[in-house]
This record gives structure tokens, C-alpha cells and sequence, in this order.
């Protein structure tokens, strides 16, 4: 996770003069198809958001009983959606989306003729199945700078509010979209436009909150849950 450099950034106010509080409402959390909810301020709804299916995890507990259950040995591992709780956002530069720690286990290969440009290449990773990264770095580089609003989690690193499509996107993060609609497989997703406009939503809003307040997310627990 790379934060942003000192004077970069909606975060380096002086003087924060309010507390402002984004809430994280969680419909229906289905263990095979993730967790659809709704993010709002005050009585204003921003977004529809995707998750991984909540795993009934709270702040109360501890780091190790968190890791049991999302850590690389824990029993949901890269499935599991962020606990429930009170959390600040911030707006800050993501290394991960900004492409500059290229792309899970991926080789960054440096274009012939070129100063700095760099084509992205992986594998197997998810969601890059094209092959080729760069599309999805260039739009956060390129609309947003590499700012994304990231959750301050205990037990957690990198929480990030982006685009995604299904829960196969994420492994923790919160996705944005402003349409919700089943796929044949029941799979809970957004369509690829639909997300990108969200993002365009959220950050804005989120970045101007910033500006003089310090931003709070309250997470809740789902109003409805399909468990095994």
C-alpha cells in the first residue's frame, strides 16, 4: 500500500472542523454470492455496494479471532467482507490500482521507446483475464490520479471503495455500482459501466467531505443473511 506524498491528497487539511459519518447498509449477505447493500450520508443514498459475504466478524474482536477467519490460513481466506463497526475513510494514493506495484504476481515489461509508460502483463489473476492491465490502471490514473477513498480497518490493509463487477473482484474491498442484476450462475453483480459511473460518484463526494471533515464509515451487519 503506498500512501500519498506530504501535500498530496484531500486528507492533508489543518484544521478538520466536523465529524461526517458515511453508512455502509447491508441488505442481504448470500454465502455463495456475496453481500449487496446500499452507502449512503445521512438520509442520502450514493451507491449500491458489492461485497464477499460477511462472515459475522465485529471490531470487538480481536486481530487473531479477525485473521481465523480472513487470514491466508483462516477458513474464508480472500472471501470475506470487512467486519462491522465505525472506521475512517480517507483519500489516498493506491499503489495496487495506480499500477505502480503492478499486478498480483504479474511482470512489468517496459515498452520499447517510451520514458515511463509500462505495459502490465499477468496471468491468472482476477479480474485482469484480458491478459493486460493497463485499461484499468489508465482509469484510475488517468480520472482520479491513483486516489481512492481507503477504509482504515484493524487487521486489514489496502480497503479501497473501487469498480468491480462481482464478488470475484474483491478480497475485502467495497465495490461500487448503481445498478444491481443476477447472472445465470445467481452471482450478485454490476455491469462495467455502471460501476465506473458510481466511482465517479463516490470519489467526488467523499473527496469534498474530506476537505474539512474527518469522514467515518459505519458498517452494519445485514438486515438479511443466507448462511449454509
Amino acid at each position: 500500500m503506498i500512501l500519498p506524498d506530504k501535500g498530496v491528497g484531500y486528507n492533508n487539511r489543518k484544521q478538520p472542523n466536523s465529524v461526517e459519518y458515511l453508512t455502509l447498509h447491508r441488505d442481504l449477505s448470500d454465502y455463495r454470492y456475496g453481500t449487496i447493500g446500499r452507502l449512503m450520508h445521512n438520509s442520502k443514498v450514493l451507491c449500491l455496494t458489492l461485497e464477499n459475504p460477511d462472515r459475522k466478524l465485529n471490531d470487538n474482536m480481536s486481530i487473531d479471532q479477525i485473521m481465523a477467519v480472513k487470514g491466508d490460513k483462516g477458513s474464508h481466506y480472500k472471501d470475506t467482507a470487512i467486519q462491522t463497526g465505525t472506521f475512517e475513510v480517507r483519500m489516498s494514493r493506491s499503489g495496487k490500482f495506480s499500477g505502480e506495484e503492478g499486478c498480483c504476481n504479474s511482470q512489468r515489461t517496459k515498452v520499447k521507446g517510451t520514458k515511463d509508460q509500462y505495459v502490465y502483463k499477468c496471468k491468472d489473476c482476477v479480474p485482469y483475464k484480458c491478459g493486460n492491465c493497463q485499461k484499468y490502471f489508465d482509469f484510475y490514473n488517468k480520472n482520479f490520479k491513483g486516489m481512492l477513498p481507503e477504509v482504515m480497518i484493524k487487521g486489514w490493509e489496502g480497503v479501497r471503495m473501487h469498480w468491480g463487477e462481482s464478488k470475484g473482484w474483491t478480497e475485502g474491498c467495497i465495490l461500487l455500482g448503481s445498478h444491481q442484476f443476477n447472472k445465470p450462475n445467481g452471482d450478485f453483480s454490476f455491469s462495467e459501466a455502471q460501476s465506473k459511473a458510481a466511482c465517479f460518484t463516490v470519489y467526488k463526494y467523499i473527496g469534498n467531505l474530506c476537505v474539512f471533515s474527518t469522514v467515518l464509515l459505519k458498517v452494519l451487519p445485514p438486515t438479511k443473511r443466507i448462511d449454509k
